[in-house]
């Protein structure tokens, strides 16, 4: 498979995981 993210999708991803992340550690 080949998948190609444009630049806003990556953002959007690290966005909800640094959420993620944060909501897991408090």
């Amino acid at each position: 498979m080949n998948i190609k993210l444009t630049s806003t999708e990556i953002a959007s991803i690290s966005k909800e995981e640094e959420f993620i992340l944060s909501v897991v550690n408090s």
